[in-house]
């Protein structure tokens, strides 16, 4: 988004300097934990102080009857600590959005698949709250069950009103009854449950015949432990609810068989395979499972029907936002819309590359299926996309007026597709909601915490990673990432290291570019720019050897260009400068008595490109697919640069061969 001075000119920079910016942060972004989902659930509420009920608008207080006793809580509770991840979905499914909550592990974070829990303190784990983190909140409700934390009840309801469940699990529904009375939810809690049925009910006709004859195995791989889920627990309950059978080892009253060897594996079953991994899978027995000779003659490995799904989801969730997620990915899997089958060659691969995690800026995006309709958001993101064998269904515009916003580098791989061609300016989340995106790509979007909640509403979407400026991602970074979400993990890999030989070449050959010192400039009506060790365009230089005088890094710092002010337009006279700039502006820098003074100038070791030009924009985007279209045609220059060759000093508005299409 744009507003006042700044964003003018970040705007400004994008359009006529080349810069890879649309506008500054909003006031009100902060970097936060924020996660998102594939779909978001039909059941979830926005979030919103608790709603009274008839009777709670009787008193300030409601008496609820728990596995604990009975205990006075607020009619209007606003300050909800919940201390399991089955408290968390309800709390949030209901509209409620906690103050505090536990993580499953220490680190990992929240459940990925619920969507804003941006700003939720996080009061320790399951296993250890953390009972001064959770006082410093000043609770006025909290939630957990007796069989978790029966041990500290006691000092819990010191601090606040507390409501314990008896248990987790098999009994989430009742679980769920409790916490909408103590939250004041009962009107929210019985709409939630007539979708979730209309839901079940929809999936039994979708499926028809099929419904009886589908068995379902789910297996969780955990450290020191594997697991064939029963029916007396969350997913077991689920999948009664849904009608689909479960083979012998499953069909059973209790919540799980524990420590299955791989002597076992044959007794499995099931026409169909979910498995999810919890914690470190280097610390499971998962890859042993999965490579074993009695796994690949499985009848669903056999016919490809073994899927990974998300371990938050399917195990930790225990609420009905998760068991609505549950519902869409088995429509996903068992109704073929978009079903990531698993490799079953005994290739060590073991399961699909899906779900995964992307974490960035603003928190993890999980991706539960392969890609099939990305757009393109960021301004130079569709390049390794396209690398990778991946056709946008929509790219957003940057400069150059590119047909479809691809240029000369990137054409073969565009091939005969037409993408929508999206606006440079704001995010048009309409049109983007409009293209049914199943993954949006961002990371060099430049968006903000809001634009990225309102995106996640729409698909799963990649905003840039942490630790880096805003704009400022490593091409390698950016193509792994890209990979990692389109389920291409190992060509990024290829793809990166193939390019940075190229570059690895390059500087063998010319070994004069070894330390000497370069930048790439720009000037827009009279002011001058130069771009950061931390920009695209300065570490190309800096992948070649060169390297950037320490004043002018100093002057970008935490940005990707800095402004130069006329009486430091001394820090310009280094051994190579290049130049991205629009007649009107060179013409009146080249009659600047201060620069054309400089050595830098005098010698003929400055490179004018014209800011439209193919090789302005291979530099500026600086991508997987248009660093070699660089390092042929720039590179030459700036050798000849460095000789002090005149010749590399190019007429004003020339093109050349080598610019068609600029």
């Amino acid at each position: 988004m744009l507003c006042g001075k700044r964003s003018g000119l970040i705007w400004m920079l994008l359009t006529a300097l080349l810069l890879i910016a649309c506008g500054a942060p909003s006031a009100e972004v902060t970097p936060t934990p924020g996660t998102s989902t594939p779909s978001p659930s039909p059941t979830a509420v926005p979030a919103s102080p608790a709603s009274p009920t008839p009777e709670a608008t009787q008193s300030a207080t409601r008496t609820i009857k728990h596995a604990m006793g009975t205990t006075e809580v607020p009619a209007h509770p606003k300050r909800v600590v919940v201390l399991d991840t089955g408290e968390l979905d309800t709390a949030m499914t209901l509209g409620v959005k906690p103050v505090g909550a536990v993580e499953a592990i220490a680190g990992e974070g929240l459940p990925a698949y619920l969507q804003g829990t941006e700003g939720i303190q996080l009061v320790g784990t399951i296993n250890e709250p953390n009972l001064e983190k959770i006082a410093a909140l000043k609770p006025d409700l909290i939630l957990s069950s007796k069989m978790r934390h029966e041990a500290i009840y006691k000092q819990l309801s010191q601090i606040a009103p507390t409501v314990f469940a008896e248990r987790t699990g098999v009994t989430w529904k009742e679980n769920f009854d409790l916490f909408a009375r103590a939250l004041g939810k009962e009107e929210e809690a019985e709409r939630v449950k007539q979708e979730y049925q209309a839901h079940v009910q929809e999936f039994r006709r979708k499926m028809g015949d099929r419904l009886k004859q589908t068995e379902v195995t789910v297996i969780r791989f955990l450290p020191g432990d594997t697991r064939l889920y029963q029916k007396e627990s969350f997913i077991g309950t689920v999948l009664e609810d849904l009608g689909l059978p479960r083979p012998p080892s499953q069909d059973v009253n209790d919540f799980a068989m524990y420590n299955v060897s791989e002597e076992f594996i044959p007794q499995i079953g099931g026409d169909v395979i979910f498995v999810t991994v919890y914690g470190n899978e280097a610390d499971t027995a998962k890859r042993d499972f999965m490579t074993s000779p009695l796994w690949q003659k499985l009848e669903a490995v056999r016919a490809g029907r073994v899927y990974e799904v998300s371990d938050d989801l399917w195990m930790l969730g225990i609420g009905y936002t998760a068991a609505n997620g549950v519902i869409d990915d088995l429509e996903r899997y068992l109704l073929g819309e978009g079903a990531q089958v698993t490799p079953t060659a005994a290739s060590g691969e073991g399961t699909s590359a899906f779900p995964v995690t992307i974490e960035h800026k603003y928190g993890k995006t999980v991706i539960q299926k392969q890609p099939k309709r990305v757009v393109v958001i960021g301004f130079n993101d569709q390049d390794p996309v396209l690398a990778l064998g991946v056709k946008p269904v929509a790219i957003r515009d940057w400069f150059g007026n590119q047909p479809y916003g691809v240029w000369p580098w990137a054409r073969d791989e565009l091939g005969d597709a037409k993408p929508v061609l999206l606006p440079s300016g704001d995010l048009n989340f309409e049109q983007i909601s409009a293209l049914k995106p199943d993954l949006i790509v961002g990371i060099s979007s430049g968006m903000t915490d809001k634009d990225y909640r309102t995106l996640s509403k729409i698909a799963p979407t990649i905003a840039q990673p942490k630790g880096y400026v805003e704009y400022g991602t490593p091409w390698q970074e950016q193509t792994r990432i890209i990979g990692r979400a389109l389920g291409k993990e190992q060509e990024a890999e290829e793809l990166v290291s193939k390019v940075e030989a190229q570059i690895e070449a390059v500087r063998r050959q010319y070994p004069q570019l070894e330390g000497a010192t370069g930048l790439v400039a720009a000037r827009f009506e009279g002011t001058l720019y130069v771009y950061g060790e931390q920009d695209s365009r300065g570490r190309f230089l800096s992948q070649l050897g060169m390297r950037m005088p320490k004043e002018v890094a100093d002057l970008a710092a935490d940005q990707f260009y800095a402004t130069l002010s006329q009486e430091r337009m001394d820090l310009l006279d280094v051994d190579a400068l290049i130049w991205l700039i629009g007649d009107q502006d060179r013409r009146e820098l080249e009659s600047d008595p201060i620069y054309t003074r400089l050595k830098v100038h005098t010698e003929g070791r400055d490179i004018f490109l014209d800011s439209n030009s193919t090789l302005s924009g291979a530099i500026s985007f600086s991508t997987v697919l248009s660093i070699p279209y660089t390092l042929e045609h720039l590179v030459p220059q700036l050798v000849d640069a460095l000789d002090g060759k005149p010749s590399s000093a190019l007429p004003v508005g020339y093109a050349g061969a080598s610019y068609i299409g600029g």
